[in-house]
């Protein structure tokens, strides 16, 4: 019994005023909310323990780690439902997961089934999936992201908006054969390119697996505009090549320049102008001067006769 009756009443308060008013204004809203909400806990408990257990398989066996990458997202398992008839999981089917993506579950299915064979112990807590004749689709619709890119069904990811198609798949890698049945057989059968590293695998695989996503013509129009630029520049990096002198000034620097140096537009200066002028006059001034001593001056009365020269040269003397 209760030793303290003020916590009982606290915990009788809170289960039937809290979490039983909650579940009846549900119930209220719509019938069977709460029966849905349950179920779907249950399986998304039951998927989380799917994904965990297929997790340490595959870290176990030494799958390759784009393997392991695919298997760690909770949203790349289905929630199968369990038949408690036939005492098997009726496996449903993802309305994101490709078929490819779907053969190499399957796959995993009959490996993992093959070695808890051999180990009794883990035989009793193994599920026995079985695939319905007519498809179940999964009542999960929101895609985990990160995957890449061929887990995607490519009609489902065609539908999506250029923004979700960028951030949902990881369009960078691929991860799966083209024929992922083959995956995971036996060592004697086992496929060659599986124990390629993720980058060789997604370099091998990547024109065959992405060409129905469309993202090759995405690639070949990135290639295009880089290679656009890069003539671009080429063709910059040439026009300096051919003589463009980037520190030469300006013509209207350069004409300001020269009418400050006195340039005249005739190939000299007008300082060395203005002195080979000052020269031809010296030159002038000395040869007029060699001309003066050379030559007697002659007298010469202009405009006045000679009778009236006489009468001023006797004024003169007066004086």
């Amino acid at each position: 019994m209760v030793a303290q009756t003020s916590l009982l009443i606290q915990a009788y308060n809170h289960f039937v005023h809290f979490v039983l008013h909650t579940k009846y204004q549900k119930e209220k809203r719509r019938v069977g909310k709460n029966a849905e909400e349950a179920t779907h806990k249950r399986i998304a408990k039951n998927r989380e323990r799917l994904c965990d257990a297929r997790k340490e398989f595959a870290i176990v066996n030494k799958f390759p780690k784009r393997y392991v990458d695919v298997l760690s997202h909770i949203g790349a398992h289905s929630d199968d439902e369990f038949n408690h008839q036939r005492n098997v999981h009726k496996i449903k089917t993802l309305g994101y997961c490709s078929k490819n993506a779907s053969k190499f579950m399957r796959a995993l299915d009959i490996v993992m089934k093959n070695a808890a064979q051999q180990d009794p112990s883990s035989s009793q807590k193994r599920r026995v999936p079985q695939l319905p004749q007519q498809p179940v689709m999964s009542t999960f619709t929101a895609a985990s992201k990160g995957i890449a890119i061929d887990f995607y069904d490519p009609s489902w990811y065609h539908q999506l908006v250029p923004a979700q198609q960028k951030t949902i798949p990881n369009t960078k890698a691929v991860v799966f054969l083209p024929d992922a049945s083959q995956s995971l057989l036996p060592k004697k059968q086992h496929h060659p390119d599986e124990k390629l590293t993720d980058s060789s695998f997604t370099c091998k695989y990547w024109d065959i697996l992405v060409e129905p996503y469309g993202l090759l013509a995405d690639d070949s129009s990135d290639d295009d505009s880089d290679n656009a630029e890069g003539n671009n520049g080429a063709t910059g990096n040439d026009s300096e090549d051919e003589g463009h002198d980037l520190d030469a000034k300006s013509p209207d620097d350069a004409e300001e320049g020269d009418d400050e140096e006195g340039y005249n537009g005739n190939g000299t200066d007008e300082d060395e102008d203005e002195d080979n002028n000052g020269e031809e006059e010296e030159e002038q001034y000395s040869d007029n001067d060699q001309n003066d001593e050379d030559v007697q001056m002659q007298d010469q009365h202009h405009g006045v006769d000679a009778r009236t020269l006489t009468i001023l040269e006797e004024d003169e003397e007066g004086w």
